[in-house]
C-alpha cells in the first residue's frame, strides 16, 4: 500500500503546533508524540468500531471508549481530537523487564538468537513510537525484538503480565491484532507473544506461555486502513472545534 493511498501528512511547524494544542498531554513527550497518531494498542479499538473486532475481545476501559461522550462522539476520536482530556499511560512496564530475562531461557526454543533480544528500554524513547513507513497515522511503541537464530530476520517480541491465567482465551483476539499493526510497523516477519500468568500480581507470578504469531500482510493493511479513516475523523474533529 503505497503511502498516498493513506492521506497526506503536514510536517510543518504550523501543523505541528496545530497537533500540539488538539488536546496533546504536557510533560511526557512519547504522550504527545504518540497524540499525533495512533498506536498499535489503539487498533483493536478502531476494528471494533468497524465491526472487525467483537467487542468482548476488548478490555472496559476500551468498550468504554467506544461509546459517546457528552457531544456524541466516541471517546477514542474525541480523545484524539482533543476533545476530552487524554488517557494516561497504562503502566506494566516493571513486569516486562524480570519476564523477558526469564523467558531467555526459552528464547531459542523459538527460534530466537538470545544474544540479539534487546528491550524497549534499550533504545532511545524519543524514538517512540516508531512511524509506519506507509500510513503516517500509526505507529508502535514495541515491547521488545529478536533476530532469528536461522535466518536473522526481525522478530517482535510483544509482553504481558494479566493478573489470571485466561487471558489469552478473553483477549487473544485484541492482541493478535495489536501485534499485527506491530509487525506492520517494524517490518518484523514474524512475533512473539510472551505471557507471564498472573504477574501482574507479584509475587504470584505464574507459569510463562509463548504464542507465535505469524505475519498477516491481510490484516496489516486493514490496520492502516482503519487508522487512515479513523485519523480522517480526527482532522474533521480538530478542524470542528478550531484546532
Amino acid at each position: 500500500m503505497p503511502p498516498s493511498s493513506v492521506g497526506e501528512i503536514s510536517c510543518s511547524p504550523e501543523s505541528l503546533d496545530a497537533d500540539r494544542v488538539a488536546g496533546a498531554p504536557s510533560g511526557d513527550p512519547w504522550l504527545q508524540r504518540r497524540h499525533l497518531l495512533w498506536g498499535a494498542s489503539d487498533v483493536p479499538v478502531l476494528f471494533a468500531a468497524r465491526g472487525w473486532l467483537p467487542p468482548e475481545a476488548l478490555t472496559a476501559s476500551q468498550r468504554a471508549d467506544l461509546e459517546p461522550n457528552r457531544q456524541g462522539i466516541p471517546r477514542y476520536l474525541a480523545r484524539k481530537a482533543g476533545l476530552m482530556a487524554p488517557k494516561r499511560s497504562s503502566g506494566g512496564e516493571e513486569q516486562e523487564r524480570p519476564l523477558l530475562s526469564l523467558w531467555l531461557r526459552w528464547a531459542e526454543e523459538h527460534g530466537v538468537d538470545p544474544d540479539s533480544v534487546r528491550h524497549a528500554s534499550e533504545w532511545p524513547r524519543e524514538w517512540m513510537p516508531l512511524p509506519d513507513r506507509y500510513c503516517p497515522h500509526l505507529g508502535a511503541t514495541p515491547d521488545a525484538f529478536g533476530r532469528d537464530i536461522y535466518d536473522g530476520s526481525l522478530v517482535g517480541i510483544e509482553l504481558k503480565a494479566p493478573p489470571d491465567s485466561d487471558a489469552w482465551s478473553r483477549w487473544g483476539l485484541r492482541w493478535t491484532v495489536q501485534v499485527q499493526a506491530q509487525m506492520g510497523v517494524m517490518g518484523a516477519s514474524r512475533a512473539l507473544l510472551v505471557c507471564g500468568e498472573r504477574w501482574a500480581i507479584p509475587p504470584h507470578e505464574g507459569p510463562v506461555t509463548t504464542m507465535a504469531i505469524e505475519r498477516d500482510d491481510a490484516m496489516i493493511a486493514r490496520c492502516r486502513e482503519a487508522a487512515a479513516d479513523a485519523w480522517e475523523t480526527v482532522e474533521r474533529l480538530r478542524k470542528g472545534r478550531g484546532a
